[in-house]
């Protein structure tokens, strides 16, 4: 007996937040019937490496990571047309599903509807997309997402990605992706990177050689790496001195007295009075000219972010011209501006908040702060020279050796030859069996050159980064940036299994607490997500699990914002029911959340492994979320019970209750 089913058709030759929201939709929309998942792989298209890199398997590995996230569960089948009479006819024969509902992105709406599926008993769902659209979801492409991975823009891939996906996952889908490039002879940027500077295991094998070779030219510079809690800038305007956060894309300046009063702040408010303090601001106003501005690091605290430094006092380190001055005259003004500052030790009264779980209220208190001046340290000269020689030698005499699987081709050919055009079975019959062999032949090559790049990154680490004796923080660092002064070329230095293994312990309750955490290979939404997905779904409004984007795009509108949320509601003709009805159910939702999150705080509290310092971070965030969700409650209360919301009409209603679910989240 065949099962009525669901059909999203693409290439998916770069798969994004808008092939998501389709899936999502059709999910949300049939819960209890299958959905399958067709992947177009055409004869002639597949040619066109350029437009379709990636193989039905690579397409289906990235699918299939992203969906078990989304808790969805699809089946992806290789098909070689988008005619969905002949797929129909197929899924049903094969597999006894029974298409009823074909998903599909309004650009293809007219191509579908001229196959005659309405007198198959086939409806087809559209959902509008414009690239143009300020919207993510609707502006996410295919092209987008190639070009990003191709151009190695991480930050990019991720705006076309699910919000929900975490970090490291989609890390390991952007690199796979780049990959696959690769290995088909498609020119990329660069190797594969972690945050702008590549690590030096990252390195393709020729570059890593190449740098290894030239280590010690007298021209590599080592610059300390800081982890601070606040990245902020210092610039002069026509005003005078003011403070911004130019690197983070925040141009509005502002005040220790703009702040924002709450414990995540209080660190930046800091700062900022330091800076405030007459002298120093003579300090700085004497370098600087009109249009100038300084990226500045805030170490606060003994344990400013994930490192711990076990610092005295507070830190302001300075670290570059990122407008204005620039070449050999920024580098010289900002070292005598720092040797200037270095004179001072300066003591203020910062108003730190924090928050009170006996009254689950924000508190405040003054307290005496010693603020000093720095630059990163420096090694201009390697000292301790590292004996790498014999296992360079080993890599290289490894590399140009013959691979074990595919011995017509050394290993390094395997790695980076275009795979798809090495002619070694001419057989058609033999071709999957011939890419199962190179596929394997590649990934053990991969793996044994990553291994033989670790052994000597990690007498690097010991011999280098762990004894380095810097101004902040001692030998405590969390790594160097190493520049090659001749080419300008630079690569971090980093114990990045244990930095990511203490980040991710640090983060670790509030990640629970608001998007998610990956456990075991597991991604476990956040209390927060989880919350938002709920919400959602039972209003029929997808974008409220990008609360952020959302909210960005509304206060776009030509309007305040409910009516920018109402005008969105109209235009995109969501019809809920009963809005009240289902107030009612996000407030006992919210309820739930609240208990789950006193439970969270209970787990950290409790939790031995915790820094004190990373304890009392940990329970000031977790009290901003339990403030949230105290603030939605009670707006959806007085909702619930005010005579003039129940006497409205259901648009008028549902606009409210996204104003308020937004509002209380992102601290409006």
């Amino acid at each position: 007996m065949s099962k009525d089913g669901v059909l999203i058709i693409g290439r998916f030759s770069g798969f994004h937040r808008g092939h998501t929201e389709l899936i999502r939709r059709a999910h949300l929309d049939h819960p209890d019937k299958p959905i399958i998942i067709a992947v177009v792989v055409g004869k002639k298209s597949s040619k066109d490496l350029e437009k379709n890199p990636f193989s039905f398997e690579e397409r289906k590995e990235m699918i299939e990571k992203i969906l078990k996230i989304l808790n969805i569960r699809a089946g992806i089948i290789q098909v070689p047309s988008a005619y969905i009479p002949d797929l129909v006819k197929l899924l049903k024969e094969e597999h006894s599903i029974d298409i009823k509902y074909v998903y599909c992105g309004a650009d293809r709406l007219n191509s579908y509807l001229q196959q005659n599926l309405e007198s198959m008993g086939i409806k087809v769902v559209y959902l509008e997309r414009n690239t143009s659209d300020t919207d993510p979801t609707k502006s996410a492409s295919a092209t987008r997402v190639r070009n990003a991975v191709k151009n190695n823009d991480f930050e990019e891939f991720k705006e076309l990605m699910p919000e929900e996906v975490d970090e490291d996952t989609l890390l390991d889908i952007f690199n796979s992706l780049r990959e696959a490039m690769r290995t088909k002879g498609i020119a990329i940027k660069a190797s594969v990177v972690e945050g702008g500077i590549p690590h030096i295991e990252d390195l393709d094998a020729e570059e890593f050689v190449e740098w290894l070779e030239d280590f010690y030219n007298e021209k590599i510079l080592a610059i300390q790496k800081l982890d601070g809690t606040f990245n902020m800038s210092v610039l002069k305007t026509d005003d005078g001195i003011a403070f911004a956060r130019l690197a983070k894309g925040q141009m509005e300046t502002f005040t220790a007295d703009d702040l924002p009063k709450t414990p995540i702040y209080n660190a930046l408010r800091g700062a900022c009075t330091a800076l405030e303090v007459p002298e120093v601001e003579d300090i700085i106003d004497k370098y600087l000219d009109v249009g100038d501005a300084i990226d500045i690091e805030v170490l606060y605290g003994d344990q400013p972010n994930t490192i711990r430094y076990n610092l005295k006092h507070n830190y302001l380190a300075f670290l570059r011209f990122i407008t204005g001055k620039s070449g050999e005259e920024a580098e010289k003004l900002l070292g005598n501006l720092v040797e200037e500052l270095r004179q001072l030790e300066v003591e203020i009264n910062n108003t730190v908040y924090f928050y009170n779980w006996e009254t689950e209220n924000i508190d405040s208190k003054v307290q005496r702060e010693t603020w000093r001046f720095a630059k990163p340290g420096v090694l201009e000269k390697l000292s301790e020279r590292i004996d790498f020689t014999k296992d360079l030698e080993s890599l290289k005499d490894w590399l140009n050796s013959k691979n074990d699987l595919i011995p017509q081709l050394t290993n390094l050919e395997v790695m980076g030859i275009n795979l798809n055009k090495i002619k070694i079975i001419e057989q058609p019959q033999y071709r999957e069996a011939k890419k199962k062999l190179l596929k394997e032949a590649r990934e053990k090559a991969q793996k044994e050159a990553l291994k033989r790049k670790l052994n000597i990154k990690n007498k690097m680490i010991e011999s280098i980064l762990k004894n380095v004796d810097f101004e902040i923080g001692g030998s405590e660092q969390e790594g160097l940036v190493l520049r090659n002064l001749d080419t300008g070329k630079m690569i971090k230095l980093v114990d990045k299994e244990a930095f990511t293994k203490e980040n991710k312990k640090n983060w670790y309750y509030m990640e629970l607490a608001t998007k998610g955490v990956k456990i075991n290979d597991e991604f476990v939404p956040g209390i927060t997500a989880k919350f938002f997905d709920f919400c959602a779904s039972i209003l029929n409004i997808p974008m409220l699990r990008l609360k952020e984007k959302f909210w960005k795009n509304l206060k776009a509108g030509e309007y305040d914002i409910k009516t920018n949320i109402k005008n969105y509601i109209i235009d995109k003709d969501i019809q809920v029911p009963n809005v009240a009805e289902k107030l009612v159910l996000i407030k006992r939702k919210a309820v739930e959340s609240l208990d789950d999150l006193r439970k969270l705080k209970n787990e950290a509290l409790n939790d031995r492994s915790l820094t004190e310092t990373i304890r009392e971070r940990t329970l000031n965030s977790l009290g901003l979320v339990n403030d949230s969700f105290k603030r939605v409650i009670n707006d959806l209360d007085s909702l619930i019970n005010s005579s003039e919301f129940n006497k409205s009409d259901n648009e008028d209603q549902l606009a409210e209750c996204i104003f308020v679910l937004l509002k209380n989240f992102l601290n409006i």
